[in-house]
């Protein structure tokens, strides 16, 4: 007699009839059962969320590498995906607990053949069992990608990004505009590396577009459309990039950075659905497109490494592509019904063009006392040294002319914008004091993190805030310097 083959295990939200999503207790259960099965998975706890749940990663391939040794020597692209940042935004968790049980029980083996693929189907459980879009203590986790100051974006970039180095790196929302399925946006960063941002505008984006349409679901850039009263014209808006958020943060580490919004007013089931078939349609491209991914990414990452950015952006401003663009404008629902969508002709203004720029150092050197500043570079993976001996050699100073603090709590932290003037000098650098190359893996990210001006600047996120000099008196100068050459001392690394 035949041996009948156990079901698929549901996800809560399933079992529920889509009358919720599904818990954390009912995911880890979910995980847990699919692993049981099949040898195409391993789930790692990375951590645990400030109310103490554990944070799962699903390692998946054929066969599985959940090792960074492992991971950084294979020739596959590795694809990294989070779920459910947001803990109101339940699309990511469902989509991808879906899209799990698909590659590991159900789909052609040959896929995880191709490419190795970690999944974080939810990193804010907190948020997610208490339906708010914060973490328990009160952090957008998408906003904290700099300070990275929350246990639960702790544990991803420590666990994950800085250990396994993913070649693309994608976070799945529920957001942008009706009728839309899936609202697709990659780095607006224009520090990025072009050839890589080129790949996720062209490539990729017409991959999911032709495989979204023939499951008659439609597809267009993050985040919707607005109308320019002035102007007399509708216009495509999008998302500021900030390197706080996942996909600036990504693209400066050099990696394909994805956003994809699932539209709220979806029903719960098709919004699953949708965030699965996406999914699901990039990990088919990547598998089809394999090398000439990998070798993309791993040639950005020589570029940056050998021929560092020249210039540091400091201000942007959003700039309307050359060509109009077609796309659906849907009114909101009225007394609880949807409203017919039409077709409008619009400016598409998913671009950000630099205002104010700088050129780019050799490197900077920063004062002995600043050791938080120096752990923070260490936790993303940057390259920190500290001199054996005292040394004097030229540098630009950051003369502070002035301090704005923000009135109002941001993320528990009082930003803090330096209105300040480089200028040559000399400089005594103490024993001690810590040096940091642009040349690195880090370049692209490194002078974000320590010119004062910048958007997400560690001067304002108040590392520095302790070491301020008086504003606009004589030697008023940051702790802080720009080095147009190596200085030529021993130094050792941080571990």
């Amino acid at each position: 007699m035949a041996i009948q083959a156990r079901p698929a295990p549901p996800t809560g939200a399933e079992a529920a009839g889509w009358a919720r999503p599904t818990s954390h207790v009912e995911m880890l259960w979910f995980l847990s059962e699919l692993e049981a099965r099949t040898d195409r998975m391993v789930t790692r706890s990375i951590g645990r969320t400030e109310e103490g749940r554990e944070i799962v990663a699903v390692f998946m391939g054929d066969p599985v590498l959940a090792d960074s040794t492992g991971l950084s020597r294979s020739e596959k692209p590795t694809l990294l995906v989070t779920g459910t940042i947001h803990g109101n935004e339940p699309a990511g968790k469902e989509g991808a607990l879906q899209l799990i049980r698909e590659l590991v029980l159900e789909s052609d083996p040959g896929l995880l053949a191709r490419i190795n693929v970690i999944v974080v189907p939810s990193m804010n459980p907190d948020g997610a069992e208490a339906g708010t879009r914060e973490n328990a203590r009160g952090y957008d986790l998408n906003r904290d990608w700099i300070t990275a100051e929350t246990a639960e974006v702790g544990a991803v970039l420590e666990r994950l990004v800085t250990r396994y180095w993913p070649d693309v790196f994608l976070d799945v929302h529920n957001g942008g505009a009706l009728p839309y399925h899936l609202t697709y946006q990659t780095t607006l960063e224009p520090g990025a590396d072009p050839d890589l941002v080129a790949l996720a505008r062209g490539p990729i984006f017409e991959f999911l577009e032709e495989r979204l349409t023939s499951r008659e679901m439609r597809m267009f850039w993050y985040s919707g459309p607005a109308f320019d009263e002035r102007r007399g014209v509708w216009y495509w808006r999008t998302t500021e990039p900030l390197p706080r958020k996942q996909h600036s943060y990504a693209a400066l580490q050099d990696m394909i950075a994805l956003l994809f919004e699932i539209p709220e007013g979806h029903p719960p089931q098709l919004a699953a659905e949708a965030a699965r078939e996406s999914m699901l349609g990039l990990l088919e491209f990547l598998a089809r497109k394999g090398p000439e991914v990998r070798s993309a990414v791993v040639e950005a990452r020589r570029r940056t490494l050998h021929s560092p950015p020249t210039q540091v952006h400091l201000a942007l401003q959003p700039t309307p592509y050359r060509e109009t663009e077609q796309f659906f404008v849907q009114p909101r629902p009225e007394n609880g019904e949807s409203r017919a969508s039409s077709l409008v002709e619009g400016e598409n203004r998913t671009r950000f063009v630099p205002t104010t720029s700088r050129s780019a150092p050799w490197g900077y050197a920063f004062d002995p006392g600043l050791q938080e500043l120096a752990r923070l570079l260490r936790r993303h993976g940057i390259e920190v040294e500290r001199l054996h001996d005292a040394t004097t050699v030229p540098v630009e100073r950051y003369r502070l002319d002035r301090v704005i603090r923000s009135p109002e709590r941001y993320q528990r932290h009082r930003m803090t914008e330096l209105r300040v003037e480089v200028e040559a000098g000399i400089e005594t650098l103490a024993p001690g004091s810590f040096l940091v190359r642009v040349g690195q893996r880090g370049a692209r990210l490194i002078p974000q993190l320590l010119e004062p001006e910048a958007v997400d600047s560690a001067a304002r996120w108040n590392f520095l805030d302790s070491h301020l000099p008086e504003p606009g008196v004589a030697g008023s100068h940051l702790p802080l310097y720009r080095l147009n050459a190596n200085p030529g001392v021993p130094t050792s690394l941080l571990p």
